[in-house]
């Protein structure tokens, strides 16, 4: 396989086409904050990173200033935790306690404000839950409710990090029910087009047995939304399966990225690194779609 590397076959080189560098004022620095007092808690996973409380981020705030890095980006972790993630939202919850500190001592640094409710709630989820489902739509109001207070707190940026759908729109007081539409058709197009590109891609390289996984992937998540969108035209709750769009998501992208990451392996052939999540996608996304239809047809029966 022909590999285009010349623009990165020697630092001179590279110094000269480099189009991205970086420095210190385009950093960001995370900060996560925690209830009590003269609290200084290493992350271990984090090596040098710490959690503080509101009273000790002057010793970290006061080196990130010095340093010329731009802002910091707040992570709160608060003392209780509930079902609903109440104090996410409060106005005297420690994130917003966390930026009124910052923007008092240090107003020039530019504060960024994660936005998502899984840190809050006591199941851990960015969302309300309802059994074994996210409540998506239930949940948008109090990412919007939580935006607000962070703003009001002195937050310069507001960060949504959850997996709600429609939550920017949302937080931005834009949502309608065209734009619940335009989203949706708009998700169908991306996923489509990847993964018929990985389709054609697979096809050029000579791996026919793969493209035609790819392309049973590919009807099966369309089926997957089509029986789910069928089935809220005739009024039933459709929300089952294992394999719904999230999931394909995070698979197409971590057999993408592996396999260009791995592409110069030469003890087994890489492009099976893409191949393999194809397959179980082709496999999991069709039964998903057929447990769809078995739980809409046991629905209608009960009718």
């Amino acid at each position: 396989m022909r590999r285009f590397r010349r623009l990165r076959g020697s630092e001179a080189m590279r110094r000269l086409v480099r189009e991205t560098r970086i420095s210190a004022e385009e950093m960001i620095y995370p900060i996560f904050v925690i209830e009590g007092e003269n609290i200084k808690n290493p992350i271990p996973s984090m090596p040098g990173v710490f959690q503080y409380s509101v009273d000790r981020m002057d010793e970290m705030l006061a080196e990130v200033a010095a340093s010329g890095i731009s802002g910091v980006l707040i992570f709160g972790i608060p003392k209780e935790k509930d079902a609903v993630g109440s104090q996410a939202y409060a106005p005297d919850g420690i994130t917003q306690r966390a930026i009124r500190h910052i923007k008092k001592k240090y107003p020039s640094l530019l504060v960024v404000a994660d936005v998502c409710l899984c840190e809050y709630t006591s199941h851990g989820h960015c969302g309300l839950v309802e059994g074994e489902h996210i409540l998506n739509d239930e949940t948008l109001p109090l990412l919007a409710k939580m935006s607000v207070t962070l703003a009001q707190a002195g937050a310069d940026i507001i960060a949504p990090s959850d997996m709600m759908d429609g939550r920017v729109a949302r937080v931005g007081n834009m949502s309608s029910t065209f734009g619940a539409l335009y989203d949706s058709v708009l998700d169908r197009y991306s996923e489509m087009v990847t993964l018929f590109g990985i389709f054609y891609y697979l096809i050029l390289q000579g791996y026919l047995w793969g493209s035609m996984i790819t392309f049973v992937a590919l009807v099966g998540s369309l089926m997957v939304s089509y029986v789910r969108a069928r089935a809220e035209g005739l009024g039933l709750e459709c929300k089952v399966g294992f394999m719904q769009r999230p999931e394909r998501v995070v698979l197409t992208s971590l057999g993408a990225l592996c396999c260009g990451i791995f592409g110069d392996c030469k003890a087994f052939d890489p492009m099976l690194i893409l191949i393999v999540p194809m397959a179980v996608i082709a496999v999991l996304a069709n039964l998903t779609a057929f447990a769809r239809i078995a739980h809409c047809y046991k629905l209608l029966k009960k009718q």
